[in-house]
Order: structure tokens, then C-alpha cells, then sequence
């Protein structure tokens, strides 16, 4: 049986990465995964990293981990509709500055894609969609999901992060079978106006699946209570952490401001 802790979107925040980690033990995790994105944001890339490597955290390639360990042109990082670009671009400088090369070298030979089995389930983990780690899935992209479905007919499970949104969703036909898709949310940059680090726990009970809360938490979705045969258990936990150590500490390091608010808010700017 078990229970693995599925994390995504660390951002360089070590303080919340350790009460995380910490809350995890405490709840009986054995396993973690991670889908990506270790760094970029905030102060302490390479501790993060280093956090990683020495729990032994299988982990996936984020976009930030790429825009980071690689080194193309600062301009050509992709970034959301809506978001401003010299924030970001400031904020990757920065930390490509920061990380140091053998932080670099363990970005860049980060998989893009993870195929794992637990209890007899097949399980994807990837950081956006399987075609890229840029792809923005927004809850409400019938078609988006639609088409990652059909790319990921043959998992029983699929692990994803990107959007910072916490949601469970569960897809399928009766030929191509079942999906349970999971994004456990940020770690470390939250969003939705609550700066608490967020992640999943899955526990493999091999009898059923049960969501204990569902939906997108900045969507303000209600939680929803659903059973299938032979699926992990899923639930969502928030971890206060020393939020506003890390923005001051950010602060300090001449990060911009608004991603400074950004972490003593839980807004995602």
C-alpha cells in the first residue's frame, strides 16, 4: 500500500520545500514525486536542488528548470498570457546568475517525462502535458484536456503541475479506460490569496478512489466526494510555512517587487 507525496512548482523556496517535506513524514508518506520546476522565482535555487537530490525525489523537467540549466537567449523564455515580462525575465536573470553550474547540470538532465507503476496503476508524470513543458492546461480547456487525454490513454494515473492549480479530474471512455489527472498545486509560489505551500498525498489502497476536495482552489470550485474502483486515494494539504522570511530574504536580493508580494499573498503575479 503507501502513500507518495506528489509536489510541483518549488520555485527556489527552500522555507517551504522543508515544511512540505516535513508535513509529508508527518502524515506517513513513504515515496515523493515532483513535476518539476525547482527553480526561478525565489532566493534559494540551489538549495532547493539540493534538497532534492538528497531526499532522492524522482523529478521531472519543468520550464523554468530549462530556461534555467540551458542557455538560449533570456528573451526566448515563454511566459503566460498576462504576465509581465520583465518581471519575469528579471527574475530568471537573476537566478540563472544565482545557480551554480553543477545546479545547471542536474536541470538539464532532468526527463521530461517519468513512467512509474504503484500497486498495479500505471502513472505519468510530466510538468505541463506530455508534448511540452510550456502548454498552459487551464481547468476550463475542454479541448486541451480532451487532447491530453487521448495522449495519455494507457495511464491509470497522470501527475502534472505548471498552472499552480490545485484540481483532480478523472477522464475516459469505455474503450480507451480511465484517466485520474492530479495537479497538487505550488509549492512554492501558491496562488488563489492563501501563501501556505501546497501539495497531494495519493494513497494506493488498491479498493477505491476518493477525492476529498476537488477543483480549482483560485476557481473557487466546490469540493466534491466521488468513487471508482481500485484508485488511489487523493487528498490536497496546505503547510504554513515562514512565508514572509522568504520574501524579505527576496527582497534583499533585489527580486522584483511584485513577486515579492506574490509569496506574502498567494497571489500569482
Amino acid at each position: 500500500m503507501g502513500k507518495m507525496a506528489v509536489i510541483a512548482d518549488i520555485h527556489g523556496n527552500l522555507g517551504a520545500l522543508e515544511a512540505v517535506l516535513e508535513d509529508a513524514s508527518s502524515a506517513g508518506v513513504q515515496t515523493f514525486i515532483c513535476c518539476g520546476d525547482l527553480v526561478d522565482y525565489g532566493p534559494d535555487p540551489n538549495e532547493a536542488v539540493d534538497r532534492i537530490k538528497a531526499a532522492k525525489i524522482p523529478c521531472v523537467l519543468g520550464n523554468h528548470d530549462r530556461a534555467v540549466g540551458e542557455s538560449f537567449p533570456l528573451e526566448d523564455h515563454r511566459t503566460a498570457p498576462g504576465r509581465d515580462r520583465s518581471v519575469e525575465l528579471a527574475c530568471l536573470k537573476w537566478t540563472r546568475e544565482r545557480c551554480t553550474e553543477a545546479t545547471k547540470a542536474f536541470l538539464r538532465a532532468l526527463p521530461p517525462t517519468l513512467s512509474i507503476e504503484r500497486q498495479g496503476l500505471k502513472i505519468l508524470v510530466v510538468h505541463a502535458t506530455p508534448a511540452s513543458v510550456d502548454d498552459y492546461l487551464w481547468p476550463e480547456d475542454g479541448e486541451g484536456w480532451r487532447e491530453l487525454h487521448r495522449a495519455t490513454v494507457g495511464y491509470d494515473l497522470a501527475l502534472l503541475g505548471h498552472t499552480h492549480l490545485p484540481l483532480v479530474r478523472t477522464m475516459g471512455d469505455a474503450a480507451a479506460g480511465n484517466t485520474l489527472y492530479l495537479n497538487p498545486g505550488s509549492v512554492g509560489k501558491p496562488r488563489g490569496g492563501d501563501p501556505r505551500a501546497n501539495y497531494a498525498v495519493v494513497e494506493f489502497t488498491g479498493v477505491k478512489f476518493t477525492v476529498l476536495q476537488s477543483g480549482s482552489v483560485a476557481a473557487g470550485t466546490a469540493p466534491i466526494n466521488t468513487a471508482h474502483a481500485a484508485r488511489p486515494e487523493v487528498e490536497f494539504r496546505k503547510v504554513a510555512y515562514d512565508a514572509e522570511r522568504t520574501a524579505a530574504r527576496m527582497q534583499r536580493y533585489g527580486l522584483p517587487q511584485s513577486t515579492v508580494k506574490a509569496i506574502r499573498n498567494g497571489s500569482f503575479t
